[in-house]
């Protein structure tokens, strides 16, 4: 597996001596028009964030899973959106009441330092996918979130990279700015050259190269460690 960043000892131990809950699959988890009252971390599963349009569609965000936290706002700011939580798997979550989580960072500056690495490293998950969406066309949009998604949930088996994420075509193509129909239609032709394949809801990069030609230049240097780790064996 990919790792963007290692998981924090100080911020998992910090969390864990707050109050386990436990959601299942397809649970609304949080709704971040309530108060603003507790801080979520992650232990075990994926977590689906969206919003709705106006007439009720869902627009995916992005996935968070294990070692990360949400709403990060809600640290510094009671500020309200209108931001939905969902479990996308069966999910183990550890919550810490926001007061006490601000007096803890006021005064241990390990842990506070630790908080900053892991808020960069999720403002660029959420940079990465602007960057996505500035991409033309629908091949290309798709291609960047398949690859991305490997980055972060992707494990190597063999020649392929099985991502991890449970996402349906709907979810998928609402974090890229596609119809379901668009991006079944994309993924159809990836799947006829070869370039990927699927288990269950689970998406598989059978060619990596292939998938990542679709770009004049990397999107990143060694696309988030993927090429490096390509080359190696065993697990991402």
């Amino acid at each position: 597996m990919i790792i963007l960043n290692a998981l924090s000892k100080d911020i998992e131990k910090a969390f864990k001596a707050g109050r386990p809950k436990h959601f299942t699959h397809g649970k609304l988890m949080l709704r971040a028009t309530q108060e603003a009252k507790e801080i979520y971390f992650i232990d075990e599963g994926f977590v689906r964030v969206y919003t709705e349009d106006s007439r009720g569609h869902q627009l995916t965000h992005t996935v968070y899973t294990k070692g990360e936290i949400f709403p990060f706002i809600w640290i510094a700011s009671t500020e309200k959106r209108d931001v939905y939580y969902e479990a996308l798997t069966d999910c183990t979550i550890y919550t810490l009441p926001r007061l006490e989580l601000q007096e803890e960072l006021q005064k241990n500056a390990k842990l506070s330092y630790e908080m900053m690495l892991q808020v960069i490293n999720q403002y660029r998950i959420y940079a990465d996918r602007i960057e996505n969406l500035e991409h033309k066309f629908a091949s290309e949009r798709l291609a960047y979130s398949l690859l991305f998604m490997a980055s972060r949930f992707g494990e190597k088996r063999g020649d392929e990279i099985i991502i991890r994420a449970p996402l349906t075509h709907q979810a998928l193509g609402s974090t890229i700015n596609l119809s379901r129909e668009s991006i079944s239609r994309e993924l159809d032709k990836l799947v006829q050259r070869g370039l990927i394949g699927t288990e269950g809801r689970l998406f598989v990069i059978k060619d990596f190269a292939g998938l990542a030609s679709q770009f004049k230049k990397p999107i990143s240097p060694d696309w988030w460690g993927l090429q490096e780790q390509q080359d190696q064996p065993g697990n991402l």
